[in-house]
């Protein structure tokens, strides 16, 4: 792949669309106040909800599922370690990890999006479940505006500045 994106691509397009996420995203991040980030209990933990977001975003952009170690990035193995400790690690992902990672993916998905021609947009890759590449792309969107409005409901019900809709 070399640069081929112009104004008018569905490249481009996507690409504008990943940007307002990535901006949402840092938005979140930066909107939970510090003295409350890591207090949260459950599964579904606000530092978590931010890491499966960039962890789901980096195992959709490589050309094949083979490529992923879910958790590895924040010391998980979700086959053998314990509940007690993967809790844990839920918990401590500080800001500064999660945003060091947001913006490395962000990174790798600008440079995906920027150098992906509409042909290659409607080959298939190693992702059997979907028909093309554009339509893996269009569900990543829309997984990650799941996730996006489950921390905006967060911020908003705990009384914190929300997240601007991009």
């Amino acid at each position: 792949m070399t640069n081929k994106i112009n104004e008018n691509s569905i490249s481009k397009a996507l690409l504008s669309q990943f940007n307002r996420h990535w901006d949402m995203l840092k938005q979140a991040i930066e909107n939970y106040p510090d003295e409350e980030w890591g207090k949260d209990e459950g599964e579904w933990t606000f530092s978590y909800i931010i890491f499966h977001i960039i962890e789901t975003t980096k195992f959709y952009i490589a050309n094949s599922p083979d490529e992923m170690n879910w958790g590895a990035r924040a010391g998980i193995d979700w086959e053998k370690d314990s509940k007690e400790k993967i809790a844990k690690a839920k918990i401590d992902m500080s800001k500064k990890f999660l945003s060091d990672y947001m913006n490395e993916i962000k990174e790798k998905t600008t440079e995906l999006l920027e150098n992906i021609s509409e042909e290659e947009l409607t080959n298939t890759d190693s992702f059997q479940w979907f028909k093309s590449i554009l339509e893996k792309l269009i569900y990543l969107l829309r997984h990650n505006s799941v996730h996006l409005g489950e921390l905006s409901k967060t911020l908003r019900d705990e009384g914190f500045e929300r997240m601007i809709w991009r």
